[in-house]
């Protein structure tokens, strides 16, 4: 609270702006101060980066509480967001860059299988995040990151881990669901060929005395079942 009333008002103002704090034009500097505190408790905001027109920039942080930008640990970590794309962050502490300052950071995607460059991106920080558009469906990645001499010669600091990119699309497992006949007391597997199976799908036998008592999709973990044989109800959760 006793750092925001430091601030000039014209950066209160732009806290405020950014919260969206209506009647903030009318308020006093500690009404600000007071407003801003009290939201960014709610919404659990304890920092705040604010640009000004000088082109610097401004950290407005209070109570101890905030995610650093680096911890001291070299590491690299790969991430899928869907089947096109990942996000990669990354660390490399001073002490295992090379001496001077004839060199450059560079981010590489690399393919599992070739060993090939599949992104190169250069002129990155020593500590930085990226969302890389990798279009390479159900493929393996892994990033690497590290510096480029003037003179060509790449050398890597820090690896990630492997990644299998997500597919595009339904997944190839078909769905296979068992109904059960009160009539008859027989059973019938009916396989989705990919399709979802419903009550309605052709089984052979009449509709209205048959119903789903499992459902099950072969290579995963999904199965629903009902007690609709045990107990003889005569209508069974799907």
């Amino acid at each position: 609270m006793d750092k925001l009333l430091e601030l000039p008002r014209e950066d209160l103002i732009r806290i405020a702006r950014g919260l969206s704090i209506a009647g903030r034009s009318r308020m006093s500097n500690r009404e600000l101060a007071e407003a801003i505190y009290r939201l960014s408790l709610e919404v659990g905001v304890s920092s705040f980066f604010l640009h000004r027109s000088d082109d610097s920039h401004l950290r407005v942080e209070y109570n101890n509480i905030y995610l650093p930008m680096e911890i001291g640990r070299n590491r690299a970590c790969l991430l899928y967001r869907d089947p096109l794309w990942a996000y990669v962050y990354w660390e490399m502490t001073r002490d295992i860059l090379p001496d001077g300052d004839s060199y450059s950071f560079t981010l590489k995607i690399m393919d599992n299988h070739t060993r090939q460059e599949h992104v190169q991106i250069g002129e990155v920080e020593r500590v930085g995040r990226w969302y890389l558009n990798l279009n390479a469906p159900e493929r393996e990645f892994y990033a690497v990151v590290g510096v480029t001499f003037t003179n060509g010669d790449f050398l890597e600091l820090v690896r990630s881990n492997i990644i299998k990119m997500p597919a595009v699309g339904f997944s190839d497992d078909a769905e296979q669901v068992v109904f059960y006949n009160r009539k008859t007391g027989s059973r019938q597997i009916v396989d989705s060929d990919g399709a979802s199976v419903g009550v309605g799908a052709e089984l052979g036998f009449y509709h209205d005395s048959s119903i789903a008592i499992h459902r099950r999709f072969p290579g995963s973990s999904m199965n629903f079942s009902s007690r609709a044989e045990d107990d003889g109800s005569e209508h069974g959760n799907q």
